[in-house]
């Protein structure tokens, strides 16, 4: 049995997740996907934060300790190109109403999450909450039956340095990689969602986060739903319900595709029915226990290799830095200075287009003059991961631009990662690729996909 559900899926009581739900990318209403220079908010924060407990004793601590350069999930482009200069050729798209009415429905409310692969928890914003974001809809815990906070002990103690306090209640506390926070009782209640064959299935005892104090750039959604490793992500406590089948795959859809969404599947209908590329999950994970670590050995420009040192890749345990690994949080991929500046040179001088001084506009090295987007040639960028290559296409390397007078230009999104910060592939490069997280055999795979089919 497996659920096939495109949406991140918050909790409450009575609650069904649809096959048609809608899971949004980071490319949609919420998230601003253009770069300008300076603002916050694309690479890590250079700190593993709370996320991993790094002010409290308690399971995760001493990871947090040794560790830093980790974003605290939920690393989301607020930025954007000046409009008064460019008009972006992609444009945001708003699918917020779309799944609002194709995703999770407690009575008469309907609740949407953000998939985040860098974090555990789920947690959706509660009617007590003060201060709030701007919600759709908040939960009432007060009309559940089922709904159950959490006592001091075992429970609790799962939460690591992000346990709160215990007075009377568990109460939980976490801060993200754009200094977005939540704080609030951590509790258990009943889930129902549905299966691939449309039957439901009952979820007792989900532990998440009922949020009274919230803070950040939460636009029109309810809260979030952690995919990562731990024991709390919503894979991981989903699993026992699913044949034990703990995986879960997303497919990115293009961001220029106003009208399609981007599925997620769980349990074993997220395996790709196509054969996968995979690389396995580094054992470096076995010691971080959210993040999805790979093991990365080159990155090919034009299909020759550029021969990276392996200290770019490299995690150091005694330092924290360091370190390669898949998320779906962060848009566009961050790789460590000596790498980034290795691809970047060999792309410049590879590519046949007049080169374009953009990056106080768009905080990007590399752009191009090009006489239209038809039939674009870019050199080809592969990631040579242990045992199997990821090659971008075309719309995984660049971004097209059209500025007011009608010119159009390219720019390479790729990014550097402040010293000290792990190199992140991120969501723009995974679009058209259905990514399988399969941890019950410790890889991550990825085909080419029309993710707008899936």
């Amino acid at each position: 049995m497996a659920v096939f559900a495109k949406v991140s899926i918050v909790l409450l009581l009575l609650v069904q997740v649809y096959s048609c739900a809608a899971l949004r990318n980071q490319q949609t209403a919420w998230v601003k996907n253009h770069l300008h220079r300076g603002s916050p908010g694309v690479h890590t924060d250079g700190k593993v934060r709370k996320l991993l407990g790094e002010a409290s004793e308690g399971p995760g601590a001493d990871e947090a300790r040794g560790i830093k350069g980790l974003r605290g999930s939920l690393i989301r482009s607020t930025h954007k190109v000046e409009t008064g200069k460019f008009t972006a050729f992609e444009k945001i798209r708003h699918d917020v109403e779309k799944s609002k009415k194709r995703a999770i429905y407690l009575s008469r409310q309907t609740f949407i999450g953000i998939a985040d692969t860098g974090s555990d928890l789920v947690w959706v914003q509660c009617s007590q909450c003060n201060p709030c974001f701007n919600s759709t809809a908040n939960f009432d815990s007060r009309l559940s039956s089922t709904y159950q906070p959490l006592p001091c002990g075992t429970s609790c103690d799962i939460l690591g340095g992000n346990k709160l306090s215990c007075d009377p209640s568990c109460q939980y506390t976490y801060v993200y990689g754009d200094n977005s926070t939540t704080v609030g009782d951590f509790a258990s209640e009943t889930v129902w969602t549905t299966d691939g064959t449309g039957v439901d299935v009952s979820i007792p005892d989900f532990l998440f986060g009922c949020g009274l104090q919230n803070a950040g750039i939460y636009e029109e959604i309810n809260g979030l739903v952690g995919l990562g490793r731990g024991p709390l992500s919503f894979p991981s406590q989903i699993a026992p319900y699913l044949d034990n089948n703990n995986k879960f795959s997303y497919c990115f859809v293009l961001n220029t595709n106003e009208s399609a969404t981007s599925p997620i599947l769980f349990g074993a209908n997220a395996v790709p029915t196509e054969t996968i590329s995979t690389t396995p999950i580094s054992t470096l994970a076995d010691l971080i226990s959210t993040f999805y670590f790979v093991n990365l050995n080159d990155i090919s420009v034009g299909r020759s290799p550029l021969s990276v040192p392996s200290t770019s890749f490299e995690f150091n345990l005694t330092s924290g830095d360091g370190g390669v690994l898949f998320d779906s949080g962060t848009t566009y991929t961050n790789l460590e200075s000596v790498a980034y500046q290795l691809v970047i040179k060999a792309f410049n001088s590879s590519v046949q287009y007049n080169f374009v001084d953009l990056v106080d506009v768009t905080g990007l090295d590399l752009c191009y003059s090009v006489p239209s987007f038809n039939n674009l040639v870019v050199p080809k960028i592969t990631f040579n991961f242990e045992g199997a290559d990821f090659d971008l296409a075309v719309e995984n390397i660049v971004q097209k631009l059209t500025d007011d007078a009608g010119n159009n230009f390219i720019c390479v999104v790729l990014t550097e990662s402040p010293v000290g910060s792990s190199s992140i592939i991120g969501n723009w490069q995974q679009q058209n690729f259905q990514v399988l997280y399969d941890l019950d055999n410790d890889v991550i795979g990825w085909v080419p996909t029309d993710c707008s089919s899936v």
